[in-house]
C-alpha cells in the first residue's frame, strides 16, 4: 500500500480518491499507474491497490472495477463493509 500512497502523493489533491481521479488511472482500466513498471513493481501496487479500495481510500469507477482482476478484493471488501448486508 505504501507503493500506492508514494505514488498518489505526486497529485495535488487533499484526498486519496482526487488524487486517483487526477492521475487519469480510472479511464485507463488495466494499463493504470505510472508506467514502465516492472511486473514485480505492478505486483506491488495491485496489491495496496487492492487494500486501499477494501478500506474506501479510493473509489475506482464500475467500468475500471469489471475490468480489472483484483483477485479477493471483493471478498475481502464484503467482509470489512457492511458484512451483514452481503450476507443477505
Amino acid at each position: 500500500m505504501t507503493a500506492v500512497l508514494d505514488w498518489l502523493e505526486g497529485f495535488p489533491s487533499e484526498s486519496w480518491q482526487q488524487r486517483w481521479l487526477l492521475s487519469g488511472s480510472d479511464q485507463h482500466g488495466r494499463s493504470w499507474g505510472p508506467a514502465g513498471l516492472t511486473q514485480r513493481w505492478r505486483n506491488r501496487l495491485t496489491t495496496g491497490l487492492g487494500v486501499m479500495i477494501v478500506l474506501r481510500a479510493v473509489r475506482p469507477a464500475y467500468p475500471w472495477l469489471f475490468g480489472s482482476r483484483l483477485l479477493g478484493v471483493y471478498s475481502d471488501y464484503r467482509r470489512h463493509n457492511q458484512a451483514e448486508a452481503f450476507a443477505h
